[in-house]
């Protein structure tokens, strides 16, 4: 089902105090973010918006619809911790922007290190209308780095209020990275906020490798590839002192999110994979375990663009036979391309053009698009080839 989410970024000022590995609350929330929350978004189907706190308790929130792991990506980036807290009228104002949103199921995200500073305690500042409607969505809290109980508790009042799911990232004794990554991820899963399916974020094969330490980075042990292997899941045997190319950790990855990132029983992964051929590296965009259909699914692909097809004839005569009007047809009119980006080289060093990737046929073409026609493309936009239409005949005296 597509999704309208709503993600609620604390970036008050004590969001910038340092954690247990010397990076500041931000810092860290962003490289969790980035990890573990953004692979559960699926940008072909769902719209998502990041929400900053208010400029102060009378002030406005602002929302930026993203449309790409890129923008979503360049949008935590920029978020600098600064001000106060004022938590309660920013979530009001996210409810409020889901109510215009039709046909979708609507989820409120909210990341904060704290209570509401705008004395709104035990008592919210929500009409009648606004709490009939936070009881129609889906509103998840995640507590993160809280240390002090009744800012705790707080908060759970707020949650109670709202009806929203709840847990915990980074509490005390909880501060070591790799355990707030584990309770992030099992947090996710208790909520919801996949909507029941086992997201994988499947790729382009990579062509470069990576060594175990930078697996150890991403939270991939070595022990748990040789389990993977032990269990008959990986295709090849991991060896401590070798790189592995991109085929083998993209495998990895896929497997090890279901081991490890999802928690799912060996005999239930087992019977997932049974359809599935070896080496588990996939070129699709997304791939996707339907629990309630039982079988993977490879969602379609949208396009964002559609371009006239540059190489096909225009169809200003009727009578133009098919085989005529699609002579020298480069592009497939059938195929949705994925778009990426290639410094091309010229006399004044190097332009920027698009790279456009048929995931089906491994095709690649070059593409300038006509800048008056699309304003721009970005990195994994999908765009599609049509033929040109046909401009039929004046009449007289038009």
């Amino acid at each position: 089902m597509k999704r309208y989410i709503e993600i609620v970024f604390d970036n008050s000022g004590s969001m910038g105090a340092n954690m247990a590995n010397g990076k500041s609350r931000l810092e860290n929330a962003k490289t969790l973010f980035k990890e573990e929350i953004m692979p559960d978004l699926n940008f072909l189907e769902d719209v998502v918006a990041v929400r900053t706190l208010r400029n102060g308790c009378d002030g406005m929130s602002y929302a930026k619809k993203v449309h790409s792991q890129n923008e979503l990506v360049q949008q935590v980036d920029s978020l600098i911790a600064s001000g106060g807290t004022p938590l309660y009228n920013t979530v009001k104002d996210a409810l409020n922007a889901c109510k215009n949103q039709i046909g979708v199921d609507k989820i409120v995200f909210v990341l904060t290190d704290g209570d509401d500073t705008c004395g709104f305690s035990q008592n919210l500042n929500y009409t009648e209308e606004e709490m009939r409607l936070v009881k129609s969505l889906n509103v998840i809290l995640l507590k993160y780095a809280i240390e002090d109980s009744k800012t705790d508790n707080n908060l759970e009042w707020f949650a109670g209020q709202i009806g929203a799911k709840t847990f915990s990232v980074g509490a005390s004794g909880r501060t070591d990275f790799s355990l707030m990554r584990s309770d992030l991820r099992q947090g996710l899963s208790n909520t919801g906020f996949s909507n029941g399916v086992v997201s994988l974020n499947a790729r382009n094969i990579p062509d470069y490798r990576l060594s175990w330490s930078d697996l150890k980075a991403k939270g991939i042990r070595f022990y748990q590839a040789e389990l993977l292997y032990n269990e008959r899941f990986l295709s090849w045997k991991p060896e401590a002192n070798e790189f592995l190319d991109g085929k083998q950790w993209s495998e990895l990855l896929f497997l090890w999110s279901l081991r490890f990132g999802n928690g799912l029983p060996v005999e239930i992964i087992r019977a997932m994979l049974a359809g599935l051929q070896k080496p588990y590296a996939f070129s699709q965009s997304g791939l996707y375990w339907d629990f309630e259909k039982t079988r993977w699914i490879v969602p379609e692909p949208r396009p964002i663009f559609r371009f006239e097809n540059p190489n096909a004839m225009k169809q200003d005569r009727p009578n133009l036979r098919v085989d005529e009007r699609l002579d020298n047809n480069q592009y497939d009119e059938n195929a949705y391309y994925m778009v990426e980006e290639e410094a091309v080289a010229n006399d004044i060093g190097y332009t920027m053009k698009y790279k456009l990737i048929d995931p089906n046929e491994h095709k690649e073409f070059l593409f300038a698009p006509d800048k008056k026609k699309v304003k721009k493309l970005r990195k994994g936009d999908i765009v599609q080839f049509v033929k040109p239409l046909s401009r039929g005949r004046k009449k007289k005296g038009g």
